[in-house]
């Protein structure tokens, strides 16, 4: 059986024929292949058979041998009804498949075994192997997952730290903003207050100066009067040619003390620095874990581990600072008083 079927392979494919014919050579193929090979032959006017290398002109017409398919067509029958063991000797490692027919003439001095024996086999060594790779897969799945929460722990972190920032920022800015608009309403108070002051000031001496002129002008007059009579008879009532008196001194050099606020500078000294020395109280509500408050709340200190402080809505998560009880006067202590404030926020120790 075994040379039979031999005998109705294809060269070509090495498989049984499927439509075969016959060349004017002798030999058989599939009509496929056969046609696969001449056409793969560069095209050439001479076509050669596969096997024996006899060639033919022109390319003669291919025509299925009809009596060659009814053979291959019951040796098919023949073993797909009978399919039912593997020999394990003739294709080592692997098992190929045989008829009964087989088993019983080429195959019968060596080890065969059932198909549904082998399936049985094969079908364990499947479901094993399926294991061990679903077993992979949860692993990586895990592991995915795993990561993907990380990050969006790394996001979640991220996003509180900006809004924590964006809200510090902003009270910071919206302080300021509070402070300069008062320092303004302060100034423009001040500047009101004393330019009436000075205005009073100023309507009184002119006041003043225009009775003087007016005693001027009378002085004048009498002056030049060649009259002696009228003269002597008016001096006694003329003005007091004194007019430098006490209370005009008051009034001409008395200062008009206009108060100004001006920008003041950036303290540079030691002696500057301690003028604006503030006793600050932190307050332990906003500490972070991992700041250390000492020396009565008033000296910070940051450490590598997290201290143990009871909950509280104000407490800093994720920036490492603390805040103080004491409100700074940023318009009144300048520039420097700015820095300190930064400097308080970020958890410096004092």
């Amino acid at each position: 059986m075994a040379q039979n079927r031999q005998k109705l392979t294809c060269s070509v494919c090495l498989d049984l024929f499927k439509d075969p014919v016959t060349i004017p050579c002798g030999h058989s193929y599939c009509m496929s292949c056969i046609k696969g090979f001449w056409e793969h032959e560069d095209q050439k006017t001479t076509h050669s058979c596969p096997q024996c290398r006899h060639s033919v002109t022109p390319r003669p017409a291919l025509v299925k041998n009809t009596i060659l398919a009814e053979i291959v067509e019951d040796l098919k029958r023949s073993c797909l009804m009978c399919m039912a063991s593997y020999c394990e000797e003739h294709l080592q490692p692997h098992y190929d498949c045989i008829c009964y027919l087989c088993l019983m003439d080429e195959h019968k001095g060596h080890m065969t075994v059932s198909a549904a024996a082998e399936l049985a086999e094969r079908q364990t060594e499947l479901s094993s192997g399926r294991q061990k790779l679903q077993l992979s897969i949860q692993e990586r799945e895990e592991r995915v997952k795993a990561i993907q929460q990380e990050v969006e722990a790394i996001n979640h972190s991220a996003d509180d730290a900006v809004r924590e920032s964006e809200k510090i920022f902003s009270n910071l800015i919206r302080f300021i903003k509070k402070k300069s608009t008062d320092a303004k309403q302060q100034i423009r108070s001040q500047q009101k207050t004393q330019v009436s002051r000075a205005k009073e000031h100023q309507d009184k001496i002119q006041q003043e100066l225009n009775e003087l002129k007016s005693k001027d002008a009378v002085l004048e007059q009498v002056s030049h009067s060649e009259d002696h009579i009228y003269f002597l008879n008016n001096y006694p009532s003329l003005p007091c040619l004194t007019v430098l008196s006490e209370e005009w001194l008051k009034v001409s050099l008395s200062v008009i003390n206009v108060d100004v606020l001006l920008p003041k500078k950036e303290p540079q000294t030691r002696p500057e620095i301690l003028k604006y020395f503030r006793s600050i109280t932190l307050d332990p509500n906003t500490t972070n874990v991992r700041v250390l408050l000492s020396e009565g709340n008033r000296k910070t200190t940051l450490i590598g581990s997290n201290l143990f402080y009871p909950n509280h809505p104000d407490r800093f998560v994720h920036w490492q600072q603390v805040l103080g009880y004491l409100s700074l006067n940023v318009i009144d202590q300048g520039i420097f008083v700015q820095k300190c404030i930064l400097s308080l926020g970020f958890g410096f120790s004092f």
